[in-house]
């Protein structure tokens, strides 16, 4: 996607609607400072965890959904 120097007001807008999320022009240049700052140590991350050695390994927290009446 992108090392984070390439965030800018329009990709912000269009992962804003993809997501349905609403989000004021006033907002994006927030939003576009943490994008830029959080997604090269995400893409890092992604990249480290698609090699080889690690396709394994899990979440060490598993979510679940009580079923109704279940005793937690």
């Amino acid at each position: 996607m992108t090392d984070g120097s390439e965030v800018d007001d329009e990709m912000v807008a269009v992962l804003a609607r993809a997501a349905d999320l609403p989000l004021a022009e006033d907002r994006r240049a927030v939003v576009r400072e943490v994008l830029g700052a959080w997604l090269p140590d995400a893409n890092e991350l992604s990249r480290k965890m698609s090699e080889p050695e690690h396709w394994t390994v899990t979440p060490a927290t598993v979510f679940t959904h009580p079923t109704p009446g279940e005793d937690l």
